[in-house]
């Protein structure tokens, strides 16, 4: 017969039940400012991830600070005004949220002087309305990457000054409309990659003076508006690559001296106009590659004086013509493989005293004594092979001395490129 010790025990088991564990998830605490979430006060998390949510938990007000809550693989459909404003919290993490959810204007309100970082990723959002991130001092990050984001309202950002990086990347926004970043004054990095972007407002980009980075890559931009990036005067990477840019003039760059790289590759432009780029002083990298360019005017680089790197490669261009390449004196890497070249012009090289490497592999180099200056320096080094005529197809460029014979007269540049070409050919020699 059992003693009433054990019948005790037995009874106390069966009111207060075992203290569960969830495997791979943190121990409830005493103190939790939500009975709907787990907490971890070695951390400092309030995990509400996983718990099939259709609604908001309900937070108590407690005299605690925690790092992160994490609102992850839910279903919720609402975030209502005021709805963070009994927690104090550094980091709200929402994602893969499987219900469209609408931000309430006011959703924030209350963390003005705890937020740091909001990410709400691949959660079904559509709209920023205005006013969401107004009076959050604190808040240095925004990231609302894969959404269904199509419209940005004109205040979102409003009060959002110390925003340093805000990712839009991998939404359905069409079109940036004047004043849609207003507010975000010490903003340094904007990914808006892999929108639907086709229309950019002359203004959309005024107020970011202190922005360094801006990603536009694979949007459906043709037009790009005079000055667009006039307030820009900090940027150092422009990517506009994967867009259907025709043409590029003068205007379309102006206001953007500080710019150290330009990525403009997998466009359709088939034509650059003169002092496009003559305001770049600073650009080291230019990439025009994977574009449909049959044709480069000699003065079409003027300005890019401390140029390094310029990729060229996977375009139509058939000839160089003399002093393509006079105004890149700092020039070191070249790259035209994949074009339509039979030659390399001597006199395109105005100015190669710095410049390391040709690269034009896959095009259709004739090997004949035009080229016989690749072979008499040791720099630039050139890599290719010929593809005509039968007696040299397939042999590397510039590896020996042999062509001898010219369909035509060998190139004939200025003077003052003879006498640089000259103090090279001895240098190499000595």
């Amino acid at each position: 017969m059992a003693s009433w010790q054990d019948v005790l025990v037995v009874v106390i088991v069966a009111v207060t039940g075992p203290s569960w564990h969830f495997p791979g998830r943190p121990h409830g605490v005493a103190g939790c400012p939500s009975n709907e979430c787990l907490c971890d006060e070695e951390v400092k998390l309030i995990d509400c991830a996983d718990f099939h949510l259709d609604a908001m938990p309900y937070f108590e007000a407690e005299n605690v600070t925690y790092s992160t809550l994490d609102l992850s693989n839910n279903r919720i459909k609402k975030i209502q005004a005021e709805a963070f404003a009994n927690v104090k919290v550094a980091f709200i993490d929402i994602r893969r949220n499987r219900r469209e959810l609408k931000l309430h204007p006011k959703a924030f309100r209350g963390l003005e002087q705890w937020l740091h970082e909001v990410k709400v990723i691949r959660s079904r959002v559509r709209l920023i309305p205005r006013g969401l991130f107004r009076g959050l001092h604190k808040l240095t990050r925004i990231n609302m990457a894969d959404n269904w984001i199509e419209t940005v309202e004109v205040g979102a950002f409003k009060g959002a000054a110390n925003v340093i990086g805000l990712d839009l990347s991998w939404n359905e926004i069409k079109r940036l409309d004047a004043r849609v970043f207003v507010g975000l004054k010490g903003l340094q990095h904007l990914d808006l990659y892999k929108n639907y972007i086709s229309v950019i407002d002359s203004r959309a980009f005024g107020p970011l003076h202190s922005l360094r980075q801006l990603q536009l890559q694979y949007n459906e931009i043709r037009d790009l508006q005079p000055r667009v990036f006039r307030s820009m005067t900090r940027l150092k990477l422009l990517d506009l690559r994967g867009n259907s840019i025709p043409a590029l003039f003068p205007l379309m760059f102006r206001g953007l001296p500080s710019l150290e790289a330009l990525n403009l590759r997998e466009n359709k432009i088939m034509m650059v106009a003169r002092d496009t780029f003559s305001t770049m002083a600073n650009l080291t990298d230019l990439d025009l590659s994977k574009c449909n360019l049959a044709f480069l005017e000699p003065d079409v680089f003027r300005g890019l004086s401390n140029l390094r790197n310029l990729e060229l490669y996977s375009n139509s261009l058939t000839e160089l013509q003399d002093g393509l390449f006079k105004h890149l004196p700092k020039l070191k890497r070249l790259n035209l493989d994949m074009n339509r070249l039979t030659t390399i012009n001597a006199c395109a090289f105005v100015n190669y005293m710095e410049l390391k490497e040709i690269r034009v592999i896959n095009n259709r180099i004739h090997c004949d004594c035009t080229l016989k200056w690749t072979t008499e320096v040791t720099s630039p080094a050139v890599d290719g092979r010929c593809a005509t005529p039968e007696i040299y197809k397939g042999h590397d460029i510039g590896k020996h001395d042999k062509y001898m014979v010219c369909i035509h007269q060998e190139p004939n540049c200025n003077y003052r490129h003879k006498q640089r070409y000259r103090r090279r050919k001895l240098k190499a020699l000595m």
